[in-house]
């Protein structure tokens, strides 16, 4: 995984952006089959920053990485913002 660089990421969420806070905001967990689960807060803040910045689900995925398929279905799930 690489690390993003201090001022590309801004949570829409939040005004902390140190490294600490995104370490604990890209927490995953590894399943028995090697497959990673994502935490709802971290779901939830990748689609509000896919709703808000204005940039492509494929650049925002791989700042925070993960594929840019897993980051386009969380915002398919979750619908469109009302």
């Amino acid at each position: 995984m690489q690390a993003l660089p201090a001022l590309w990421w801004t949570s829409p969420l939040t005004a902390d952006t140190s490294t600490e806070r995104m370490s604990a905001w890209q927490t995953s967990s590894t399943t028995s089959q090697g497959r990673r689960r994502f935490s709802e807060e971290f779901k939830r803040d990748a689609v509000e920053l896919v709703r808000t910045s204005g940039k492509p689900v494929a650049q925002i995925a791989e700042g925070v990485g993960i594929y840019d398929s897993t980051l386009g279905n969380w915002v398919l799930y979750r619908g469109n913002p009302a």
